[in-house]
C-alpha cells in the first residue's frame, strides 16, 4: 500500500489566513511555534499524509534553509530539511495544522512538531507553479 501524500499546493490550500481563529481553537499551538518534541498531543491529531512537491517526487535534500530553522519566526521552507520529509497532521476539530518529522540526531529517534503558520511559508527553490497566495 502506497503512503498517502499531500502536495505543497494542496497543503497551502488547507491553511487558514486567520491565525486568530486557529489560536482560539488550538491551546497548544504556542508550544509548537518552533520545532519541539511532540508528546501526548499526537493523540489528538489526525494524520493527513506525507508532504511532497506538486510533481509528487519526494525531495532528498538534507541541507536546511539558511539561518536558524529552530527559531519561532523561521520560515517554513518546504524545499529544505526538515520540512521536505514531514508528515502533515491536523488537530482534531480545528483548522490547525502541524508538520512532524523524526529527528535521529540524539540518543534515540524523537518526533518533532511545528505548528504551521501560513505567513511564514517559503517556497524558495520550489517548482514555479506553486504559490503561497
Amino acid at each position: 500500500m502506497e503512503p498517502t501524500t499531500i502536495t505543497w499546493s494542496a497543503f497551502i490550500a488547507l491553511l487558514s489566513d486567520d491565525e486568530a481563529v486557529v489560536k482560539k481553537c488550538d491551546p497548544i499551538c504556542e508550544r509548537y511555534r518552533a520545532w519541539a518534541k511532540l508528546s501526548i498531543e499526537k493523540d489528538f491529531m489526525h494524520y493527513l499524509g506525507r508532504l511532497v512537491p506538486d510533481d509528487g517526487t519526494p525531495l532528498e535534500r538534507m541541507e536546511s534553509y539558511p539561518g536558524n530553522y529552530w527559531a519561532p519566526d523561521a520560515p517554513f521552507a518546504l524545499a529544505y530539511y526538515p520540512y521536505n520529509g514531514c508528515d502533515v497532521y491536523q488537530l482534531m476539530d480545528c483548522p490547525s495544522y502541524y508538520l512532524v518529522y523524526t529527528e535521529y540526531g540524539g540518543h534515540f529517534p524523537e518526533l518533532r512538531a511545528r505548528h504551521v503558520r501560513k505567513d511564514l511559508l517559503s517556497l524558495d527553490d520550489a517548482p514555479a507553479q506553486v504559490s503561497a497566495e
